[in-house]
């Protein structure tokens, strides 16, 4: 497959070409953490690559390890994040030029003391191009959109909180970031200078956040928040995929809450090296934001050529929140990917004004520009509820909740992309108005399997009433269980103690009916509403969230 040349309407985003879409002397390869076979050392518990390299049929030119070792963890922290074994034994193989790296790879695959053996795919930045688009006009009509004014009453964002933005590097001497940037690796120059070369990087990061209220230049979503930068992309927007994961593992390291990916490369596979990084992430709590990329396709897992990474590398389990483009006129941006799968959420990509290098500003198109849109309001949730930082998995559904159950229902302007443009345009205002009027099942891990209703949107009229069906099941026998439904308002519309029987907690779960009516009996109105099911047991209480549309 050749690299991806972004041509649809003015998204060209790099005038270069790469011949091959991975480095073309590279393997990533993993080894079993314990060997009694080809890669066995005098040590039972350890591989030896030493001893790999002098018994692979191919010349090795040079080897070292991607990730940190846990004897280096140990000596600069003193301590194992959650996932940290997963981490082990991955090496990054130079071959010697005039080795055939697909015969290479075949005979890793194997070798029983292969976990896995892959290519170093290049990735990019997803793309952006500058146009004329004016700043008063191009940000505060995004921002109407997503409510932000309103938002930033209830929060302008925590300098405790860090989003880490794994890019071209950011310019974090720009007058509207500087002061703000937290300066992480190099991971295409080796040093510890992540300085933007490109632009890419400190666009992502002026729109995520900016400095604002300091009379110059742009507004970011998230205000206080402070940047790590982190580089894996070169001066052309183009890297490697094992930076890229690096780039992950390092960020969760230095303590980031977010990080926003704005990048995409082919399909590397589920199992692998980036694969490795996106789960360490996930279990250590940090929630991985990526743009869905810019190449006007459906994206879908029964055929790899619609597959991208890292947008569908969410390992089945929502690890990652992928971000599709749509323009202020609530429409998917022609150049968006789209996906019942992979998408989880849209915002705004088009004519995004923000910083770039040196002084300036420029105004970008991309995917690239709507993801850290959905990384400021992240940041923005965790700044305003702390104690959502759990450090495990549980902060990550947290705060996807958050995000996805306040959603602005779009489908309507999207009929020929209904249901994959994710749960809608974020909307900022009633995240966090949600979250503010609401507690957590914070450091409780849920016992609410599942909480959803059918039909979805559901129709209701005065003269017919219709109904929707509340499923739910859980994992513990409960001492009380509440259904209420709030407007986009903060309305209650209905509150109600629900009688429950064994098989809420059998295989099948319980379903409850609602007849669209309020407390009052009032048949209500067209338009989206949240539904919360609160839930007490013996380990404590529990809430989750759902978008319920009544068309």
């Amino acid at each position: 497959m050749k690299l991806f040349k972004f041509t649809a309407l003015l998204l060209i985003v790099f005038s270069f070409i790469m011949a091959l879409d991975y480095a073309p002397n590279e393997i990533i390869v993993k080894l079993k953490p314990e060997s009694s076979g080809l890669f066995s050392s005098n040590s039972p518990s350890k591989v030896s690559i030493n001893n790999f390299i002098s018994k692979a049929p191919f010349k090795i030119s040079e080897n070292k390890p991607v990730f940190k070792s846990k004897e280096t963890l140990l000596q600069s922290s003193g301590k194992l994040l959650v996932g940290t074994d997963g981490l082990q034994n991955v090496y990054r193989l130079i071959l010697d030029d005039t080795t055939d790296i697909e015969s290479a790879i075949k005979w890793l695959k194997s070798q029983e003391d292969v976990v896995y053996a892959e290519l170093n795919y290049i990735t990019h930045a997803v793309g952006t191009v500058p146009n004329d688009t004016s700043y008063a006009g191009a940000q505060k009509t995004i921002y109407d959109k997503y409510n932000m004014e309103d938002a930033w009453d209830i929060s302008t964002g925590s300098s405790s909180i860090l989003v880490a933005v794994v890019d071209t590097g950011v310019n974090y001497n720009h007058p509207d970031l500087s002061g703000k940037v937290d300066l992480g690796f190099n991971y295409v120059d080796w040093n510890h200078n992540p300085l933007d070369d490109n632009g890419h990087g400190s666009h992502v990061a002026g729109i995520i956040a900016a400095k604002s209220n300091n009379s110059i230049g742009v507004a970011g979503m998230a205000w206080n928040n402070r940047i790590l930068a982190i580089k894996v992309l070169d001066n052309t927007g183009h890297g490697l995929i094992i930076n890229a994961a690096e780039g992950i593992e390092e960020a969760v390291l230095s303590g980031a809450h977010v990080i926003n990916m704005s990048l995409a490369s082919s399909w590397v596979g589920d199992t692998g090296a980036l694969q490795d990084a996106i789960n360490f992430a996930y279990a250590n709590g940090v929630l991985l934001v990526v743009a869905a990329s810019n190449e006007g396709k459906e994206l879908y897992s029964s055929d790899t050529s619609h597959m991208m990474s890292p947008i569908c590398n969410d390992g089945g389990s929502n690890m990652i929140l992928g971000v599709a483009s749509v323009g202020t006129d609530y429409t998917k941006s022609s150049f968006s990917n789209y996906s019942g799968e992979f998408v989880d959420i849209s915002a705004i990509g088009e004519s995004v004004y923000s910083t770039v290098l040196g002084s300036s500003y420029q105004t970008m198109s991309g995917t690239s520009m709507a993801t850290p849109m959905v990384s400021g309001l992240a940041a923005l949730i965790l700044s305003t509820s702390p104690n959502l930082i759990t450090h495990t998995s549980q902060t990550v559904k947290d705060v996807r909740a958050y995000i996805l159950s306040s959603a602005t229902d779009i489908d309507g302007f999207n009929p020929t992309y209904t249901g994959k443009l994710g749960y809608g345009l974020i909307n900022a205002y009633n995240s966090l108005y949600l979250l503010k009027h609401t507690s957590s099942n914070v450091g409780v891990p849920s016992t609410i399997l599942e909480f959803f209703n059918y039909p979805n949107p559901v129709k209701n009229s005065l003269t017919q009433t219709n109904s929707t069906r509340f499923h739910v099941l859980l994992s513990a026998e409960p001492i009380s269980l509440k259904l209420s439904i709030y407007s986009y308002s903060g309305r209650r519309i209905i509150s109600q103690t629900c009688q429950f029987n064994s098989v809420l907690i059998s295989s099948s779960g319980e379903d409850f009916i609602w007849d669209l009516k309020d407390d009052n009996g009032s048949v209500l109105p067209p338009g989206v509403y949240i539904a919360i099911l609160e839930v007490s047991d013996s380990s404590g209480s529990h809430k989750d969230y759902h978008k319920v549309v009544i068309k």
